[in-house]
């Protein structure tokens, strides 16, 4: 690769929209949390007595994940008409908090190369881009 021709971000996209939705649904289940409350929910959505432990009203469990599925398809339904705008391209990159979440429909989504798909960290963001500079 010559050198980058395009690079495309939304700020609008991201995981603060699954956030979102977890604080909410956490308000519900009488547990007022933080962003990171409700994102440490979101990384440990598997562990029941994790979540045990966290959401007071144990009841509305259930509802919270509801929530976090669907803000999940919400996301990547977002992300993937913004990839529909492009065509033609070679690498694909995901990058941000919430590439690890979304990473493998838009992979699914794209027709690349194994070896031109990236999913990246935040942390590897400055790694990432001075790879293909």
């Amino acid at each position: 690769m010559s050198g980058v021709s395009k690079i495309y971000g939304n700020s609008h996209l991201g995981v603060s929209m699954m956030t979102q939705s977890v604080k909410e649904a956490l308000s519900l289940a009488k547990t007022n949390g933080s962003n990171y409350l409700a994102d440490d929910i979101i990384i440990n959505s598997h562990d029941m007595n994790y979540l045990k432990r966290r959401i007071n009203d144990a009841s509305q469990i259930n509802q919270v994940l509801a929530s976090l599925k669907e803000s999940k398809h919400r996301l990547i339904n977002r992300v993937l008409d913004a990839v529909n705008t492009f065509s033609g391209y070679t690498h694909v990159m995901v990058i941000g908090g919430g590439a690890e979440i979304i990473a493998d429909a838009i992979k699914s989504h794209c027709v690349t190369r194994e070896d031109r798909f990236l999913k990246a960290k935040t942390l590897s963001l400055i790694w990432s881009m001075a790879c293909f500079l």
